[in-house]
């Protein structure tokens, strides 16, 4: 059986250097959007997927937010990339919860598609092969217009990586809300990201230079708990 999304995030909970992650400063802020802020880490080796620029997604200490975002992109990636296994290209290569231990503290760690700045990142439009593909597991429920959210296709979740198109955000997802809901197939992946949130959290001490950065964002004030 072919390795699934979920798996690949697995493996990177398990394999990242925790000693090396947590003495890497917290960069500055490279970009923000919504709920959360896009921090620059450094570059680890992540399992089989080789060497890696890494980042954070901050959710400015909204725990359940984070939770709630990394449960929900892991299982819609997942879901994408079965229907369309060209899709994994374009995909953040991993997405993990990153919490610090004794704290409220909470990210993303995922990957930093700039590699530490030296690539620039700019929102684009998905192409159409990449919305035929990301509409192939929701095709049942109507026409790619009924179906796909184009106002978040064009600003949202395509980036341009000096010339590349990649996937980096999914939140909002590029479907509509009532087709993701409405999929059996969604729920599934959700349900089986859900259960294996502990083994794709990454848990770091309160002391470490990581630790110490998360902790000293602000707080968002805007309430807490996840989101659909």
């Amino acid at each position: 059986m072919s390795q699934t999304y979920l798996d690949t995030c697995r493996e990177a909970a398990e394999t990242i250097d925790l000693d090396r992650l947590a003495a890497m400063p917290l960069g500055s802020m490279a970009e923000r959007g919504g709920e959360f802020e896009f921090r620059q880490l450094g570059r680890l080796s992540v399992g089989s997927i080789g060497e890696q620029y890494l980042g954070v997604k901050s959710a400015r200490r909204i725990s359940g937010l984070a939770f709630s975002r990394v449960m929900d992109e892991i299982a819609f990636i997942g879901l994408e990339v079965h229907h369309s296994p060209e899709l994994v290209s374009y995909m953040p290569s991993f997405v993990n919860l990153l919490r610090v231990e004794g704290s409220e503290a909470v990210a993303i760690l995922t990957e930093d598609a700039s590699e530490g700045g030296s690539k620039e990142v700019l929102g684009r439009r998905a192409s159409r092969v990449v919305t035929e593909m990301l509409y192939e597991p929701f095709r049942g429920q109507g026409t790619i217009g009924e179906v796909m959210d184009r106002a978040e296709l064009r600003g949202t979740v395509a980036f341009d990586v000096q010339g590349r198109e990649r996937l980096l955000d999914f939140s909002p997802r590029p479907v509509k809300l009532e087709h993701v809901t409405e999929s059996a197939a969604f729920e599934e992946y959700q349900r089986q990201t859900m259960l294996a949130m502990s083994e794709v959290t990454i848990t770091i001490p309160s002391s470490s230079v990581l630790g110490q950065g998360l902790n000293n964002l602000p707080v968002n004030s805007k309430g807490s708990g996840p989101t659909t």
